[in-house]
């Protein structure tokens, strides 16, 4: 007989000794146990979307990035007048630190207050 010859297809596949104990090992109480236990499981599944559901709140953004040209309070003005509420400081702008080694802490607080400035809605 030649090796890689057309023997392997001959072959049947017979179910393990493993296998075959598992499946006279399942009794009635088994079966129970194991099918109350997914339904138990299947059941929390709604309440726990639902729940994940109403805790999340996405907020959406805008990066300075397309401002770079031009100064940052301009880059607040258009960002606000997109509609976004929230900004990242993605690149740097001309005359702003950001958060480079150069930024000291009273600039950052000045920063905040800028920033805070062009979030409230204009009287």
């Amino acid at each position: 007989m030649r090796s890689g010859g057309s023997c392997s297809a001959a072959k049947q596949v017979l179910p393990t000794a493993h296998q075959e104990t598992t499946m006279r090992d399942m009794n009635r109480r088994t079966f129970f146990q194991s099918a109350t236990l997914g339904a138990a499981s299947l059941l929390t599944l709604p309440l726990t979307n639902s729940v994940a559901a109403e805790k999340t709140k996405w907020v959406i953004g805008c990066f300075n990035r397309p401002w770079t040209k031009w100064s940052y309070d301009e880059a607040l003005d258009g960002i606000k007048g997109a509609g976004y509420q929230l900004t990242g400081l993605l690149t740097g702008q001309r005359g702003e630190a950001f958060t480079s080694s150069t930024a000291t802490s009273e600039y950052l607080d000045r920063l905040k207050k800028r920033i805070a400035q062009h979030r409230r809605p204009k009287s």
